[in-house]
This record gives structure tokens, C-alpha cells and sequence, in this order.
């Protein structure tokens, strides 16, 4: 929930049209009330937090995926030198995996529970993908 704040919220001032912006502080609100109820539900103890895993990948994918669609619409910016670009891209891409898997993950503890060494081997290398496109924008901010 921290990590979907702390990368959903300063995106937020990258979108290029304000009822997109407020749609947004909407959609964020509405997925922390959920995780939050999830959170403290007693009946959701003993199962994975899979629907608000979900819900936080969905909204930071469409969200990483505007700005993105934003970013190559405009002609005078050089995408790959804006780290604005490499943190969506990292984003994106963490998201969009990340909700195959969490989708998914019901499904493969049903059927076969040794599938799910898959998800472990998945998991750290989407997350590698990740940082390493926020270190990239991490070195292309200016002072």
C-alpha cells in the first residue's frame, strides 16, 4: 500500500488534463479504502491480499501507461533521456506482470501448488526490471 502511494502520487502531476488527474486521486482513494478493509477484515487473514494487489496494479498500470502514451505524443521531449519516462516504464511494466501474476495465482494454488515456483522465480526478476528502469531515472534527473 506504502509502495503504491509512494510511486501513484507523484504521477499524478504528470498527467496532462485535470478530470484525468481527478479520476485518478478517485481511483486511488477508492483502492486504499479497499486495501485498508482488507486489511483489517478477520475473514482475509489466512488468504493473500490478492484483490487489492490487483487493484494497485491495475490503477498504477493505466496510470504509468497515460503518462507514457503522454510522453511519446509529445515530439520536443526526448523520451529516453526524461526520467519521468523510465520511472513509468519501470512502473508499467511492474504493474502489467504483476497483475498477470496476481490474476493468475489463485488459479495455479488450485490446480498445482508446484507451479508456484514459477511466481517465486518471477517475481524478484520483474521487480529487477523495475528498479533497474527507476535507477535509470534515478540517473537522468537534472539538478
Amino acid at each position: 500500500m506504502i509502495g503504491f502511494l509512494l510511486i501513484s502520487i507523484p504521477f499524478l502531476k504528470h498527467l496532462k488534463y485535470l478530470r484525468t488527474r481527478k479520476i485518478f486521486i478517485v481511483l486511488i482513494i477508492i483502492v486504499l479504502l479497499v486495501s485498508i478493509y482488507w486489511l483489517f477484515d478477520p475473514l482475509q487473514i489466512k488468504k493473500f491480499d490478492l484483490i487489492p494487489m490487483a487493484l494497485q496494479s491495475s490503477v498504477l498500470m493505466f496510470l504509468s501507461a497515460i503518462i507514457l502514451f503522454n510522453l511519446s505524443s509529445n515530439p520536443s521531449i526526448n523520451i529516453f533521456n526524461s526520467s519521468v519516462f523510465w520511472f513509468a516504464l519501470g512502473a508499467f511494466l511492474y504493474s502489467l506482470i504483476d497483475s498477470v501474476i496476481t490474476s493468475g495465482l489463485n488459479f495455479l494454488i488450485e490446480i498445482n501448488e508446484s507451479m508456484m515456483v514459477y511466481v517465486y522465480i518471477a517475481s524478484p526478476l520483474v521487480s529487477l526490471a523495475k528498479l533497474t528502469c527507476f535507477f535509470k531515472g534515478l540517473s537522468r534527473i537534472r539538478e
